[in-house]
């Protein structure tokens, strides 16, 4: 086995926060957008929620040229399930809760 000889190491440092729960001191974790997940599956809009934001509303566009596709407001619970059916050009999906939470994402 041939030793590596041009390594180079990075040397930041790591943002904690302090845990109540222990009081360690942990790596803070970037988060989702907004504890927000959406996945297309090729028919469906699948879309998770980390925790329930009250209602949250959800805008369909063409990224081409800004058309609006939908409009659709909705209970975001643990999870929503939206038919769009197969996409023939990319489409931006933008979700937005009543607790200030935003996701933004183009879909393709």
């Amino acid at each position: 086995m041939r030793a590596l000889s041009n390594i180079s190491y990075i040397t930041e440092e790591i943002p904690t926060t302090k845990s109540d729960k222990d009081n360690q001191t942990r790596p803070e974790l970037p988060a989702s957008q907004d504890g927000i997940t959406c996945e297309y599956d090729g028919s469906y809009l699948i879309i998770n929620f980390e925790k329930g934001e009250g209602m949250a509303s959800m805008v369909l566009s063409c990224v081409s040229d800004g058309c609006e596709l939908c409009s659709v407001n909705f209970q975001a619970s643990s999870q929503f399930v939206y038919y769009i059916g197969e996409i023939t050009e990319p489409i931006k999906v933008e979700i937005t809760t009543d607790t200030g939470s935003y996701y933004c994402e183009i879909i393709q």
